[in-house]
């Protein structure tokens, strides 16, 4: 079975498939208010406490946008053996997870708006499912400068998925 990722926006918590992807949905919704998208001081260790670990901050850098890992999820990193943190998600080494991450990215940035990626795997035999919730985050004059993303996988899943192995 040939990797499977799906690109949707977010039209509402009934999206996501995960609990915890629905519960920092709605935090996310509160925080907005009126705007479009909450501004960057929606990223509070405090705030976010459940979440630490599985959570990935993207900054973007110049008008044909690149995205840097401000944060990449620890507990990701663990499980990977590498830490992009700092680095540009063109430096992520496997091909179809950064382009994956890099079509994503750019279309929270173009939309404004959240975008759920879904992605399924047969490894070993079985179908493991993970999901992603990409939401934007911006000042005052709407433009997307940080995007705040969470990733939920299957305790079971074995490290072949992380890393793209087949």
């Amino acid at each position: 079975m040939a990797p499977t990722d799906r690109y949707e926006s977010v039209a509402g918590e009934h999206t996501l498939d995960d609990e915890r992807l629905r519960v920092l949905y709605r935090r996310w919704r509160a925080a907005c208010g009126s705007r479009t998208m909450p501004t960057r001081s929606f990223v509070d260790p405090v705030n976010l406490a459940d979440f630490l670990g599985w959570l990935f901050i993207y900054d973007i850098e110049g008008p044909q946008p690149r995205f840097r890992y401000r944060l990449f999820a620890s507990a990701v990193a663990a499980r990977v053996g590498f830490d992009l943190t700092g680095k540009l998600v063109d430096d992520h080494p496997i091909a179809h997870v950064r382009d994956s991450i890099r079509h994503s990215l750019d279309l929270v940035v173009n939309g404004r708006s959240p975008v759920r990626v879904s992605a399924e795997r047969l490894l070993l035999g079985k179908c493991y499912r993970s999901e992603v919730l990409l939401m934007p985050l911006g000042e005052a004059d709407g433009q997307v400068d940080r995007i705040l993303g969470c990733q939920s996988v299957p305790p079971d899943m074995p490290r072949q998925w992380v890393l793209g192995e087949r």
